[in-house]
């Protein structure tokens, strides 16, 4: 039996916008409220990471059914929301 999937590795680079401590969520969906807020669920959120220096550098491998990504940049200290910034197809990075 042979398995093949179109999987693709795509590279993640997120800059620290702030001094504070700072939480990255990347969503795989979302969708919109009536006032036009980002609605998500923590089901779909295939990165969580904490960056407490200059940045965060990683890899994301997306499959042929993820055509949008939300990435969202909460600060720690204040639990605001800094960024939401949403990609779609193609992506080919998230660099922030």
């Amino acid at each position: 039996m042979n398995f093949s999937a179109n999987i693709r590795t795509i590279p993640v680079n997120v800059t620290n916008p702030v001094t504070n401590d700072v939480y990255v969520n990347i969503y795989r969906h979302y969708t919109l409220d009536d006032n036009g807020a980002y609605i998500v669920s923590y089901d779909d959120r295939i990165i969580a990471t904490a960056v407490t220096e200059s940045g965060y550098q990683g890899q994301l491998y997306l499959t042929p059914d993820i055509t949008q990504l939300l990435v969202e940049i909460i600060d720690l200290d204040t639990n605001s929301v800094i960024l939401q910034q949403t990609l779609e197809t193609p992506i080919n990075g998230v660099d922030l």
